[in-house]
């Protein structure tokens, strides 16, 4: 794959996920549990974080282990800046919580990288 083209989802997924932070009507199906919108949040960044991930393996040629801090950190800051391009948008808030959300669903990603990188490591042994 080529370098350049290794990065075009993650940065697609910024731009896609910008433009629909900067709407201040969209919201997310409710799913019938108060916190709801959280899990959104950690799917959204879970599905960012393998974005993140295919972007440190094959356009930044990482390692194992770089790849997994360029998932948390990289992901991590998006967050916090979509959060705090929220608190600008007219009837949108930034919320800690959406960002411990957003976190949590990317480092999820990296935890999968993790543990299917030890399983190819133990049958390989």
């Amino acid at each position: 794959m080529k370098r350049s083209l290794a990065v075009l989802p993650a940065v697609a997924a910024m731009v896609a996920m910008t433009i629909a932070s900067s709407m201040p009507t969209i919201q997310p199906p409710a799913l019938g549990f108060q916190w709801s919108d959280k899990l959104w949040h950690a799917c959204a960044f879970f599905v960012f974080g393998c974005f993140v991930q295919l972007a440190g393996k094959h356009g930044f040629r990482l390692g194992p282990d770089g790849n997994l801090v360029l998932v948390v950190i990289w992901s991590a800051c998006f967050a916090a800046i979509d959060e705090w391009h929220q608190t600008m948008v007219p009837g949108r808030t930034g919320d800690v919580a959406d960002w411990l959300a957003d976190t949590t669903g990317a480092s999820a990603a990296a935890a999968l990288l993790w543990l299917r990188r030890s399983a190819a490591f133990r049958s390989n042994r």
